[in-house]
């Protein structure tokens, strides 16, 4: 592994990390302020629970990251597949990239080789 990947790796961690300790305290502040509303809930007899036609909290949350985790998987596949399509275009093009002359350097060599031309016809026709 290089020490760029180590050290991207590295730094992903300690942003992990430090997300997780932010949600543990969100976390709490929400129990807190549960905890706090759900006394202030009156008690309402027989009110109809419609919420039992509904996926729980929990199934929908599954559902949602459930679809994000294939959507991601699949979104990885593409761009890998990208990667390899196009692999052999790149490198051709950083093959030519590298073996061809510098344009700066190639117009200089013209423009000395033009130059010492000129010098060897006027030295003939002297």
């Amino acid at each position: 592994m290089s020490v760029t990947t180590d050290v991207t790796r590295g730094a992903q961690e300690q942003m992990l990390e430090s997300i997780e300790l932010t949600q543990k305290a969100a976390l709490e502040g929400f129990k807190v302020w549960a905890d706090a509303v759900e006394k202030m809930i009156p008690e309402t007899p027989n009110a109809p629970n419609f919420l039992n036609e509904w996926p729980s909290a929990e199934e929908s949350i599954d559902n949602a990251f459930d679809f994000a985790g294939k959507l991601l998987a699949n979104q990885r596949a593409f761009t890998k597949s990208v990667i390899q399509t196009t692999r052999p275009v790149a490198k051709r093009a950083a093959e030519e990239a590298s073996g061809a002359p510098n344009r700066t350097t190639a117009a200089k060599s013209n423009r000395t080789t033009a130059a010492k031309s000129n010098r060897t016809t006027a030295a003939k026709s002297k």
